[in-house]
């Protein structure tokens, strides 16, 4: 008895130590076993079994493995680089999700669709299995082709080689996530075939293919990317994979629960600028080449505006978020004041400028904004602009044609209005009018009234965001002077409905947007030729920028002025 106790009290050697953890930059991160990654996400692993449905037994021989292998294969790797789940562990978050809300929307449905009751119950479990595993599997190409992961070993010293995901996952040491510049875009989507085989369990692969063909050809079908076999099952991960996303970028519904408790709803302002930056990452933005959606200077990306507004538009709405304005009116003002857009001098968001590659000139509408807040730095900025972009203001001031003036007010003689240097000089049909193929907002809806002036007034704001209305050039109804916008009168009311313009005219002045002189709506400005003066006369909108929620207007015509005592009288009325 003593001899038995004096053995527990016998001396036992000391533990053996363990090896310490070597100090290392931010952004080097361990290599972890599948049990430690996953254990953050146990409450979504518990949520994702119990709508499996499945014994233990299956569980623990189909699900699981699977788990284990993509985990420890993705490791902490973000999803993306600057677009959803962009954090830490940013792929295994993603794609937990994708999995538990493709079974959510799974539970209740009789698969595959039409079959007999007898059918749908034999094969529940191997669907539900096939839409789990396909909708874990979906991004698993991305740490292979979009980044690479640099290797250290246990002490913390550089290996100077990178991980081969096709050889299998990372066992000991270190790692740090860098992201291909000049990859093949796409390219992870052709990857999770290849990759399936080696993460998941062979029994399961053998069960599906010779217990279950139908499924395991739309199983086979969503990983290669082909939709029309992939029915079912790649409708319901791509959703899933959508909702992921737009709750990550939106911050609606956080999903970092562990590491961000008090996560909020994102700004539209930042949801906008992380958008731009995947459209750009995935090429999906063109630059510098004619007909390009943007143009990069070395310091500054200058963006189509109408074209670059649509595409982030359709962009968002195809991740599924919400909010998102229909005006690109909205858009930049939203962008503006969040100080994203760099400014006009005169503080607009839009610029106008030519644009020259070679031989080939074009005068656009713009949106600048610096390439601090486009890319992580400098090295990842694009190739510089093989040409050069004037803004308006930069011009050299060029001899301007002398056209004849057709508007009310005109004198006999033809009266000639020098035109304005402006971004659009040499144009065909127009100097200071948007191009036609750009413009900085879409139009307004349509009125929902029979108010003759508040159609007018649609038509007249359609019409200057599109650029089908000319400014400032001899014929154009338009005018844009130091007082505000002046409505050649009645000559543009006949433009618009040449039976009817009285009565047009009289409905918009009651809409009250105009400013009086005395008591008439008129105004007579003076226009000064080379050699010939005369007068055009209208209706003045002052401040309409705001007034008619235009993005921008171009410089007052020098050529046309108040006659001094109407102008002493006058303009100091605001």
């Amino acid at each position: 008895m003593l001899s038995r106790l004096s053995g527990l009290f016998r001396s036992h050697p000391p533990p053996a130590e363990q090896p310490a953890i070597p100090a290392l930059p931010a952004g080097i991160w361990p290599v972890l076993p599948a049990a430690q990654l996953l254990q953050p996400h146990a409450q979504r692993l518990a949520r994702i079994r119990a709508l499996a449905a499945v014994s233990d037994d299956y569980w623990h021989n189909l699900y699981q493995p699977l788990l284990d292998n993509f985990a420890a294969f993705v490791q902490q790797t973000p999803a993306s680089e600057a677009h959803h789940h962009c954090c830490q562990g940013g792929m295994l978050t993603h794609s937990l999700q994708v999995m538990k809300l493709a079974l959510e929307s799974r539970k209740g449905k009789m698969l595959p669709p039409g079959a007999a009751a007898e059918d749908v119950n034999q094969q529940q479990h191997a669907w539900t299995y096939a839409i789990a595993s396909a909708a874990l599997l979906h991004d698993v190409g991305k740490p292979c082709s979009d980044q690479k992961l640099r290797l250290y070993n246990a002490a913390g010293q550089d290996c100077l080689t990178y991980w081969q995901p096709l050889h299998g996952a990372l066992q000991s040491g270190y790692y740090r996530v860098e992201f291909v510049r000049e990859r093949q875009y796409r390219t992870h989507e052709l990857l999770p075939p290849l990759l399936a085989r080696q993460l998941t369990p062979a029994a399961a692969l053998s069960w599906l293919q010779q217990d279950f063909p139908g499924v395991f050809k739309a199983w086979l079908g969503y990983l290669s990317g082909q939709d029309e076999v992939a029915g079912i099952v790649g409708q319901m991960v791509t959703e899933a994979d959508r909702q992921s996303v737009a709750d990550d970028l939106s911050g609606g519904q956080p999903i970092h629960t562990q590491q961000i408790p008090a996560a909020k709803a994102k700004p539209l302002s930042q949801r906008l600028l992380t958008g731009l930056r995947f459209l750009l990452d995935e090429q999906q933005l063109p630059l510098n080449r004619k007909g390009a959606a943007g143009f990069f200077d070395g310091e500054a990306l200058w963006l189509v505006s109408k074209r670059v507004l649509d595409e982030l538009r359709n962009h968002l709405e195809k991740e599924g978020q919400t909010g998102i304005p229909t005006r690109n009116d909205r858009l930049m003002d939203e962008l503006q004041q969040h100080n994203i857009l760099t400014p006009t001098a005169a503080g607009q968001a839009i610029w106008n400028a030519e644009i020259r590659i070679g031989d080939w000139v074009q005068s656009l509408t713009l949106l600048q904004i610096p390439a601090v807040l486009l890319w992580a730095d400098a090295s990842h900025y694009p190739e510089r602009l093989v040409g050069s972009i004037t803004p308006a203001g930069q011009r050299v001031e060029e001899t301007p044609p002398n056209l004849p003036l057709s508007g009310e007010g005109q004198e006999e003689d033809t009266i000639a209005i020098p035109l304005d240097s402006s971004p659009d000089k040499g144009r065909p049909g127009g100097v200071s009018s948007y191009p036609e193929t750009v413009a900085p907002a879409p139009p307004s809806p349509t009125p929902d009234t029979d108010d003759a002036g508040q159609h007018f007034l649609h038509w007249l704001t359609t019409g200057l965001r599109t650029g089908k209305h000319k400014l400032n050039t001899a014929d154009a109804r338009l005018h844009v002077v130091r007082e505000g916008l002046l409505l050649v009168s009645p000559a543009i009311f006949k433009d618009y409905d040449l039976g009817n313009w009285e009565y047009v005219q009289k409905r918009f002045s009651k809409l009250g947007l105009h400013r009086k002189q005395g008591n008439t709506n008129i105004w007579r400005y003076q226009v000064s030729g080379q050699k010939k003066r005369g007068v055009v006369q209208g209706m003045l909108l002052p401040d309409p920028i705001n007034v008619l929620g235009l993005g921008y207007l171009p410089s007052p015509n020098k050529a046309l002025s108040l006659p001094e005592t109407e102008n002493s009288r006058n303009t100091g009325d605001s």
